[in-house]
């Protein structure tokens, strides 16, 4: 994903619940593949036709992931609300890991392991992590989803 996409960050957005946890979205601005993107060649004239163009997206994680209630950690799920479940917030994006590594973390209340205080809100959880790499696809348009839809 990090090859197509020059942006990818994380931003979060309050839920209307009494729980107070919060949405997690993924921001990418990434280029479409100019072989195989049916709807390329529209707009695109001249040297323009075989360059590359810039899309921007944005995931709701909630629609990718869920929440393992067994082992307390995030798992590939369609809408599996992972941040409501697991009650996540202060999720960051890791550019730069190897395949495999995890890329993503989150503060979460629910899970396994010792909670330690999150320095910048001080609230008490469990630093989580996952690897994006499987679950979200730059599809041809350049636009970023979850793995498991089947369309562009």
């Amino acid at each position: 994903m990090e090859k197509r996409c020059r942006e990818i960050s994380i931003h979060e957005a309050p839920r209307d619940d009494y729980r107070g946890s919060l949405y997690a979205f993924v921001d990418t601005i990434c280029t479409n593949d100019p072989k195989n993107d049916p709807n390329h060649h529209k707009n695109a004239s001249g040297k323009d036709r075989h360059k590359p163009k810039e899309r921007s997206s944005t995931v709701n994680l909630d629609r990718c992931l869920g929440w393992d209630k067994n082992n307390g950690g995030l798992i590939k799920e369609i809408d599996g609300h992972a941040t409501y479940y697991g009650l996540c917030w202060g999720c960051h994006y890791k550019r730069g890991t190897k395949d495999g590594e995890n890329n993503l973390s989150c503060w979460c209340k629910h899970g396994k392991g010792e909670k330690v205080q999150d320095p910048a809100t001080k609230k008490l959880g469990i630093m989580t992590q996952f690897d994006l790499g499987p679950l979200l696809k730059v599809f041809p348009s350049g636009s970023v989803g979850c793995s498991h839809w089947d369309y562009s």
